[in-house]
């Protein structure tokens, strides 16, 4: 094994944090802006995955190897009356957690870039983007939170409002699907002789 180069990763996990921020920055442009300026909003997502990708892949390798040891990284931690680090800004940078984001990361890249092309003309293409910025933002800070606290904030905020402004009319598919769906279980009755 290598002796470890740093020996907590407090520098580098600014790294890891610096994409992630910009996701949740950039999920809070407006949707009307973010249509009008759909083809840099989309670039600016998808590369952020991308960089939140790489760094998060070379960190993963890093702590394989031994170059970097696993830790907690407290960003900011209030003065309460609680726990320590109860109320805390903190990430936890460990096997897992970089795997995780890594596979995140890489996935929302790959998403987001075969939307890049298929959502080419849509009209509500910044919406669909400012959705993934959030959603894997939220799911990246979820994979890295360093507390039960902000660990349930980020769950939460995968689960937000912001969640039906991608979902299509599905009153409408419902609708559609019922009276066919009505039809096929009429014709399976029947052919049991009920």
């Amino acid at each position: 094994m290598f002796a470890p180069i740093v020996p907590f990763p407090g520098p580098l996990a600014v790294l890891l944090a610096v994409p992630m921020a910009g996701l949740f920055v950039l999920s809070f442009a407006g949707s009307n802006w973010a249509d009008r300026h759909a083809s840099k909003y989309r670039a600016a997502v998808v590369h952020l995955l991308l960089v939140q990708f790489l760094t998060s892949a070379v960190m993963t390798a890093a702590l394989a190897t031994g170059l970097i040891r696993s830790g907690t990284v407290a960003f900011w931690s209030g003065n309460g009356y609680l726990a320590d680090g109860l109320f805390s800004i903190s990430m936890r940078v460990d096997g897992t957690s970089l795997l995780m984001i890594t596979l995140v990361s890489f996935v929302g890249w790959v998403t987001g870039r075969y939307a890049f092309r298929y959502l080419n003309g849509e009209p509500h293409q910044g919406r669909y983007f400012r959705f993934v910025a959030w959603t894997i933002g939220a799911v990246c800070v979820m994979s890295m939170s360093g507390n039960l606290l902000m660990l349930s904030i980020a769950w939460v905020a995968t689960r937000t409002e912001k969640t039906p402004e991608v979902l299509f009319d599905v009153q409408g598919f419902i609708a559609a699907a019922l009276p066919i769906s009505r039809q096929v279980a009429m014709t399976s009755v029947a052919a049991q002789g009920w």
